[in-house]
């Protein structure tokens, strides 16, 4: 789907995962012959945040609105340390989903990263750099 914006984030992402500050998780994990819901699930269970891809492809997916969102927001309903992370990667329709509309999204004011007159690295680099501080935060507090 939007295979490409997520390789260029990972890339950013890929010095905290080098430091082992995080563990980058996506579904290119599961491997053949796994129940790939149980295996979204457990992924969801063990994580800290979730960073969203948000595109039209994200909003219409099937999957990722009976799977991932519904597991997504019990977390963080039974965990208000766990953090969805929704980053507009595509212009699209995200401020008319209510859960999503009520959520801080990146970047801020919820222009799309790839628009055309945003600079993508930099902005990318941004996200990164947050991601780390909210990390970081939960590290100090000894979650």
């Amino acid at each position: 789907m939007d295979e490409k914006e997520k390789d260029l984030l990972v890339i950013q992402l890929s010095v905290l995962k080098q430091l082992d500050v995080i563990d980058i998780w996506d579904d290119t994990r599961i491997t053949g012959g796994t129940d790939w819901e149980q295996e979204i699930i457990q992924a969801i269970a063990r994580s800290s945040v979730a960073i969203l891809l948000v595109s039209a492809n994200f909003l219409t997916s099937k999957i990722i609105n009976t799977v991932e969102i519904p597991q997504f927001l019990e977390r963080h309903a039974k965990d208000k340390d766990f953090v969805i992370y929704p980053i507009i990667v595509k212009p699209c329709l995200w401020n008319a989903v209510p859960w999503l509309k009520r959520v801080e999204v990146r970047p801020k004011g919820g222009k799309a990263i790839w628009s055309g007159d945003a600079n993508v690295d930099i902005e990318l680099a941004k996200i990164a750099d947050e991601v780390t501080g909210i990390i970081k935060d939960r590290w100090f507090r000894g979650d």
